[in-house]
């Protein structure tokens, strides 16, 4: 038997064992799976919203310690200010669809909110589905489904990791945010449905769940009727602030007044689709969400057990602010606290009742957002609105002078214009498709207008917009006249009425990306990427292979 150490190496032994245990071994130790990940997509959020509303946000952490909004954010989370979306167009369902599936619409699938069905002329909306019904409301209305997503969402990719066993939820205030979140094989998507005023589902789904029916009989859209938007900070402090309608800014949409506070009852004396549509557009909306999301993880028990469930959040209302007042609106400046004070609500909810260090929190955005016209034009920036009437009224010139009279546009959802050249010979057809891009492109407000006919050839590759427009072609969906506007000109369907989103532009394009979670390295990450990036970053987390399409790249933290 060897002599015993002396007392002297023992004690320089157990000290370099716990000097290894404190430092050492928490850098290598694997950081533990999430038990739920909360997919936060607020609609129509630029990212410069983070810096011209900071001095407005809620503290990182209150004096009892508990979370408040963005800003907890920004000091707990990695945060990426340079993160913009690569495709064409910024609508909502692209968005959408781009983040959960880490693909871009050529893959994907969704070219836009709506485009034209070929066989038969008519409008598809990327959400509804006809041989679905609403569940949750009365009469037969057409339901929602994600039956259009072509490619796998990170809800899909999970279910298919965990054999069935996660859960994956969504709810929006739109249906097509819920549906396109959540991906075909989720559990149940929820929305609201303002024709009615009630949270839905669809048949797709199955039944609607006794709590959400609860919410829908106690009336609680019904009961604000009579409410008023009011802001939360004296309008002085309000950036830009307007107090008179000014032509494109205030054009009174869903009956809400010309001036700030904002009435809620749609212009009718009684509670009904009008005031429920007027709901929408306001903070009350912000807070039935995420009552409604808080509910969805307490009763559907996310995040209790070591298999990792899915939770996403669709801020709609942002977007429906956004379109009517503008970016640099009072309105906007308001929703945006109104969303950092439902945050901190929500953040502390998880905390008590997971724990925040088994949440991992992603939030985004589907797009930004162009200055109201006329406001740019009274600062004396450059932007104006296209109308798809001069669109159509230009093809429709300038191939009847070569053709003779027809109607040569079938269907127009900016920024895909789609021709009817049956009339014409095969031989005519290239002609056409000349004239058509080049009247286009005369238009005033026009940056581009690339053929689809080129795309499929790969002319379309020179510039970065072009390589932009390639990679979101989807044969069957995607037009035969791809037009781009130049920056902050918009296309207006409502001329001359608030503003618009769609192009490739930063003002569109540029928005948050945020990761927070246990073993996510909090600071500010300067590398520019996409938010194609959070499905394989979240598959990484969770060491599993990413949905089936994506093409993103891991988050640099991760690299």
């Amino acid at each position: 038997m060897g002599r015993p150490e002396p007392a002297g190496a023992m004690l320089r032994k157990l000290v370099c064992l716990i000097f290894c245990w404190l430092f050492i071994g928490p850098v290598w130790a694997e950081p533990e799976k999430p038990k739920l990940v909360v997919l936060i997509l607020v609609d129509q959020f630029r990212a410069d919203y983070l810096e011209r509303f900071r001095q407005d946000f809620l503290p990182p952490r209150d004096a009892q310690g508990r979370p408040g909004g963005f800003l907890f954010l920004e000091r707990e989370a990695a945060v990426h200010s340079r993160c913009f979306y690569d495709h064409w167009p910024t609508h909502t369902g692209v968005g959408h669809a781009a983040v959960s599936t880490g693909a871009l619409p050529s893959v994907h699938g969704v070219v836009n909110n709506y485009w034209m069905d070929r066989e038969t002329g008519r409008k598809v909306d990327v959400g509804r589905d006809s041989e679905q019904l609403l569940v949750g409301t009365e009469g037969r209305l057409q339901g929602s489904s994600p039956m259009r997503l072509e490619a796998p969402t990170i809800g899909d990719a999970m279910k298919f990791h965990t054999g069935g066993k996660t859960k994956v939820f969504g709810v929006a205030i739109k249906d097509r945010a819920s549906v396109l979140a959540t991906g075909r094989m989720a559990d149940r998507a929820l929305w609201f449905e303002s024709k009615t005023g009630d949270w839905v589902t669809s048949t797709y789904y199955g039944p609607l769940p006794d709590y959400v029916r609860e919410v829908n009989e106690s009336g609680w859209s019904e009961t604000l009727h009579q409410e008023v938007w009011t802001p939360l900070l004296p309008l002085s402090r309000y950036s830009q602030q307007r107090l008179k309608a000014q032509k494109g800014v205030y054009d009174n949409w869903a009956s809400l007044g010309e001036t700030f506070p904002h009435r809620l009852n749609g212009g009718k004396s009684q509670p009904g689709p009008d005031s429920f549509e007027a709901l929408t557009f306001s903070p009350q909306s912000l807070t039935g969400l995420f009552h409604m999301a808080r509910l969805v993880v307490t009763n559907e028990g996310l995040g209790r057990d070591e298999i990792p469930d899915l939770m996403t959040v669709g801020v709609s209302t942002n977007d429906r602010v956004g379109h009517a007042f503008g970016p640099y609106s009072p309105e906007v400046h308001d929703i945006t606290l109104r969303t950092d004070r439902e945050l901190a609500n929500f953040f502390r909810f998880l905390d008590s009742e997971i724990g925040l260090q088994d949440v991992l929190i992603v939030l985004t955005s589907d797009h930004g957002v162009a200055p109201v016209p006329e406001f740019s034009q009274r600062t004396r920036a450059m932007g104006g609105r296209i109308s798809p009437e001069e669109i159509r009224a230009a093809v429709n010139q300038a191939l009847s002078r070569e053709f003779g009279a027809a109607e040569y546009v079938r269907g127009f959802y900016d920024p895909h214009l789609y021709f009817d050249f049956r009339r014409l010979t095969s031989a005519q057809v290239e002609r056409a498709e000349e004239l058509a891009k080049s009247a286009v492109e005369n238009i005033e407000g026009v940056q581009y207008a690339l053929l689809a006919s080129h795309i499929r050839q790969g002319r379309h590759l020179k510039t970065p917009l072009e390589r932009r427009v390639s990679a979101s072609f989807f044969r069957g969906r995607s037009g035969d006249l791809v037009i781009l506007p130049r920056p902050q000109w918009i296309v207006s369907f409502d001329e001359p009425k608030g503003t618009n989103h769609g192009s490739g532009w930063t003002h569109d394009t540029h928005v948050p990306l945020i990761v927070r979670g246990n073993g996510v390295p909090a600071g500010r990450y300067r590398q520019t990427c996409t938010p194609r990036d959070i499905a394989p970053t979240i598959s990484e987390i969770l060491k599993m292979t990413p949905p089936a399409g994506s093409d993103g790249e891991l988050l640099e933290w991760l690299r």
